[in-house]
């Protein structure tokens, strides 16, 4: 399985971000079932926010609304996305 995630640590807090698309994010039970599999399974240890961009490359985020806040005032482009690969 590869997928992309982040790594932030900001105002000593620390999560991931796993990558996915619109149709994800859009689907509240759909994202609610990926954050769990990705804290149980992929992200293990961290708190999960959940990406998709738009047609127009804007980022969108779900997951806890504090982390969400954090990402939104955050400048997309200093994420640092890398590429996974999980057996």
């Amino acid at each position: 399985m590869n997928f992309d995630a982040a790594f932030i640590k900001k105002d000593d807090v620390e999560f991931g971000i796993f990558a996915t698309t619109m149709d994800v994010l859009s689907n509240e039970k759909e994202a609610d079932n990926l954050i769990t599999y990705c804290k149980e399974h992929i992200l293990v240890g961290y708190q999960v926010v959940l990406m998709a961009q738009d047609s127009q490359d804007i980022p969108h985020y779900y997951g806890k609304q504090d982390l969400v806040r954090l990402l939104e005032a955050t400048n997309f482009n200093t994420i640092n996305f890398r590429r996974y690969t999980k057996p």
